[in-house]
């Protein structure tokens, strides 16, 4: 695996360098507006050829002297930057280019030849490089370049930018390296804030002190004040930029790049940190630039409030939330982790340990749930919200832990997630399903004499959920070899499965997975008290005489023995369960064995590609017929699903070792019956 990096160092140039660079941005930058006016001036059915325009600066470098300035090599370059631009315009991924101005932009030359640098490192702390048509200069030897000296790898090439402290070369490097394994760290959840930087789910949160001292800040807002005192006093509205006026913009330009400094420091720093900790990483998918919008209104619909939700933006911005998602993102990948993004809908107005979600909970930076009286920092209580989401199991606030066993009461709020991420229509679909099935529970309890209330992981919860194939779930832990991100709230399975060895619409035995279809509800471990609900428990009585209650014991100490079970053989339960699939129904695609699994077809491709590169399964090259690509075990996987099968087995002989043959049948008839009855 090649992994391209760049690495910035510090020109050390002479006052003649400073000048002939100087000239070579303004070259670049010039170049650049020319292109954009030849490539728009005919509109979209009268665009120059990439042939001609080559041609064209070609002649242009000969006929003009300042253009000539520019080396040849990066003059071609500004053309592909200039049609990579247009490129990512039309796939969506970047606005179209625009004309460059001569003080908003930043100056940039490159050099797209790496063998032209001839890096050498002269001292400790000095190198020099060779840049055409300015010769040898020095720059600053701040810390290794792969591909110079001894360092593995090579240079690829390199660009000369132009910021506030002066001149800058960043080199493209190239380093080949093993693809990482498996991250084996936790799954966390991080809430982005701004009282408090990152909040973690584990409670490990991430703060930071201000990025500029009090005295720095009172010289920058003096200089402001200057700034502007000097520019109201120019005569005419257009008028040149005086020298001082200009000093004054270039100190307070240094001033908020020592902030940039600063902040982009600590963020790598932190992402870094994270990365190297947890396996699996879950933040809220947000749309920054929506948010920090301003709120000024129209003419005719004047906004409210507009003073403090500029205040709010700038705090915002200065986090700059989006650039350490994008650290992090590529981070975990090189450790051999992942990155999820989950809708953010609810996540600051629901309670981790009871699922109650009302906006009057949040009081300030604290979480008071006005259902259960849980009380909690409000960031810390989004964070564990948002790791429901992606249905993995953390370690954190907000379950019951009874004898050992771990029984989760977080339900409620992950089905609130799932459902905020619905369309219109299937949202008013699924709503409809529920009051129905509401109503049904209402008429027979009433008949009977006691109605029922709902329960939220204790006693018998009934959920609705959507029509799917009876297929085994699966529940991907923090701390497993399984990247797979359960969906949160389609991880329940059908009735009939929850009572143990279902059958599928074949008529065909799903095997021993399938008879262990509790396993799918995401869990927490508690590190507080338990969930006190008068309303909750009210209908139930004594816990220890609750059926219901019995069997979310069974289910997770069964998830437990199989758990450690499987782990000798380098497997976790959404892995197992994907195997089991391809053992009794060769040819699967992707998106069927995620929807078999209760994962989102993302994961399930991160699942598979762990899997193919142990050599369990093989994928076909092209597909029979559509997209879909079959999917079918390998030799080794097969000899890895007879023995995953054989321990799970063992697993359910020795749950059951204790009952009689007839107790046996007695037991699945119980369960079916139950199951008929909620039905």
């Amino acid at each position: 695996m090649n992994v391209n990096r760049g690495y910035v160092r510090r020109l050390v140039l002479t006052c003649g360098q400073v000048a002939a660079l100087d000239e070579q941005g303004h070259a670049a930058r010039a170049m650049w507006n020319l292109l954009h006016a030849w490539w728009t001036w005919g509109g979209r059915n009268r665009r120059s050829a990439l042939k001609q325009a080559d041609e064209a600066i070609r002649q242009a470098r000969k006929d003009i002297g300042w253009l000539a300035v520019l080396p040849a090599q990066a003059a071609q370059q500004v053309l592909k930057t200039y049609v990579t631009a247009w490129r990512n315009c039309w796939k969506g991924r970047a606005c179209a280019p625009q004309f460059k101005s001569r003080i908003r932009s930043r100056m940039a030359v490159d050099v797209p030849q790496g063998g032209e640098l001839a890096v050498t490192r002269l001292s400790r702390h000095v190198g020099q490089v060779r840049i055409p048509k300015i010769g040898v200069v020095r720059f600053r030897w701040s810390g290794p370049i792969p591909g110079a000296g001894r360092e593995r790898g090579r240079i690829t090439g390199a660009r000369i930018v132009k910021d506030v402290l002066g001149w800058h070369i960043v080199f493209r490097t190239e380093v080949e390296s093993p693809v990482p394994a498996r991250h084996e760290g936790p799954a966390v959840g991080i809430d982005r804030g701004i009282n408090v930087a990152l909040a973690l789910s584990d409670g490990e949160d991430q703060t930071h002190g201000a990025w500029i001292r009090p005295k720095e800040a009172e010289r920058l807002l003096r200089l402001e004040r200057k700034a502007a005192r000097q520019n109201r006093e120019r005569s005419k509205p257009f008028e040149k930029t005086s020298n001082r006026l200009r000093r004054t913009y270039g100190q307070i330009a240094g001033a908020r790049a020592r902030i940039k400094r600063r902040r982009s420091d600590w963020q790598h720093k932190t992402t870094t940190t994270i990365a190297q900790r947890y396996g699996i990483v879950v933040v809220e998918d947000l749309r920054v630039s929506t948010m920090v919008r301003s709120a000024k209104g129209t003419t005719l619909t004047q906004g409210v409030n507009v003073r403090q939700k500029a205040g709010l933006n700038r705090s915002m911005l200065n986090e700059a939330h989006a650039r350490t998602v994008e650290m992090l993102t590529y981070k975990l990948v090189e450790r051999g982790g992942q990155l999820l993004k989950v809708p953010p809908a609810y996540t600051s107005q629901t309670c981790s340990a009871c699922g109650h979600r009302d906006r009057q909970s949040r009081k300030g930076v604290a979480f008071v749930c006005t259902s259960c009286g849980w009380a909690g920092h409000a960031d810390t209580n989004a964070a564990v919200n948002i790791v429901n989401a992606a249905g993995l199991a953390v370690s954190g606030r907000g379950a019951c832990e009874v004898a050992g066993c771990e029984t989760s009461t977080t339900q409620s709020a992950a089905d609130r997630l799932w459902v905020s991420a619905l369309s219109r229509g299937q949202r008013r679909s699924f709503e409809g399903r529920c009051r129905r099935r509401r109503d049904v529970d209402q008429q027979q309890g009433e008949a009977e004499g006691d109605r029922p209330q709902d329960q939220a992981g204790v006693g018998a919860h009934r959920s609705v959920r959507p029509p799917g194939p009876p297929v085994p779930g699966a529940q991907d832990q923090a701390g497993q070899q399984c990247p797979a991100e359960e969906r949160a709230g389609r991880d329940r399975v059908r009735d009939e499965q929850e009572a143990g060895g279902g059958h599928d619409p074949d008529g065909q035995c799903l095997g021993h997975a399938q008879g262990n279809a509790l396993l799918h509800r995401p869990t927490l471990r508690t590190v507080s008290k338990p969930c006190q609900d008068a309303d909750m428990t009210s209908g139930v009585g004594d816990l220890d005489l609750s059926v219901g209650y019995a069997l979310k014991q069974a289910a997770a100490a069964l998830r437990t023995a199989m758990d450690a079970e499987l782990r000798p053989l380098g497997l976790s339960v959404p892995q197992y369960s994907c195997l089991e699939l391809l053992g009794q129904r060769p040819g699967l695609s992707a998106a069927e064995l995620a929807r078999g699994v209760f994962v989102t077809r993302q994961s399930m491709h991160a699942l598979l590609l762990g899997l193919e590169e142990r050599g369990l399964l093989a994928r076909a090259s092209s597909a029979p017929q559509g997209r879909a690509l079959p999917t079918r075990l390998t030799d080794a996987g097969r000899e890895v699903l007879t023995e995953a099968s054989r321990t799970v087995a063992a697993v359910e002989r020795r749950m059951t070792e204790a009952l009689s043959d007839g107790g046996r049948e007695r037991l699945q008839a119980d369960l079916a019956a139950c199951v008929r009855a909620l039905s």
